[in-house]
């Protein structure tokens, strides 16, 4: 401005309830999103919640997966100086799965593989 130079660093987000709020974070959410390429690696996000979900036949293999994701996961938290709340955080394990033949349709419909 009137060939001066000023910064300024931004120590905090947007205020809650901003216009600009919900554009930003979808920009930035977006990266987050695509980090998952494999099929059995699936992130999920609605607002500011995180889900990340992991399939292997294998207890061990979802344990490296899990962990692999979490580094991609927070190495993009870092870029943006963004942080988790441990106290928010959650591990869930499912065990089992589909019996062989069949398959799940939309809802909870099973159909015969033909």
């Amino acid at each position: 401005m009137e060939g001066s130079k000023y910064e300024k660093k931004f120590e905090r987000g947007c205020p809650q309830g901003s216009q600009l709020g919900p554009t930003l974070l979808k920009s930035v959410m977006s990266e987050l999103l695509a980090l998952s390429d494999e099929d059995n690696v699936k992130v999920i996000a609605y607002a500011d919640d995180i889900a990340l979900l992991v399939g292997a036949a294998r207890h061990e293999t979802v344990i490296v997966r899990t962990e692999r994701y979490l580094d991609k996961i927070k190495k993009w938290a870092n870029t943006y100086n963004l942080s988790f709340s441990p106290a928010k955080t959650q591990v869930m394990s499912v065990k089992g799965g589909v019996k062989p033949g069949y398959t799940i349709g939309f809802g909870t419909e099973r159909m015969l593989r033909e």
